[in-house]
């Protein structure tokens, strides 16, 4: 799995739940890479970032 899996959208919490499930369900065959939404979604809980 590829980057952005937060966008603007109501479900980007339930799609980061199920990929977190496929991550320790198979975690010798997917493995999720993050985009700079899920970036700016770190610094925002790191630092609180407005962007």
């Amino acid at each position: 799995m590829g980057g952005d899996m937060i966008n603007r959208g109501k479900d980007s919490g339930e799609v980061i739940k199920s990929i977190k499930l496929l991550c320790e369900q198979y975690p010798n065959n997917v493995h999720a890479v993050i985009g700079n939404h899920e970036e700016m979604m770190g610094w925002h809980y790191q630092r609180g970032d407005k962007l």
